[in-house]
């Protein structure tokens, strides 16, 4: 593969990490499932968020 491709790939995956796991979104996250009782522990839950808006 082309080194220009390989680090185009590089910087979204990396923008796309930084995004999802900004203090900003976690705190989001916790606060929605804080709200809800559900046999998932609530970790799980905002890790499962934080793949699922990765598109993982």
């Amino acid at each position: 593969m082309d080194d220009k491709i390989k680090e185009l790939i590089n910087e979204a995956v990396i923008k796309i990490i930084k995004h999802t796991s900004s203090q900003e979104k976690i705190k989001h996250l916790q606060d929605k499932h804080n709200l809800r009782i559900h046999f998932i522990p609530k970790e799980y839950r905002i890790f499962g968020d934080i793949l699922q808006s990765m598109n993982i």
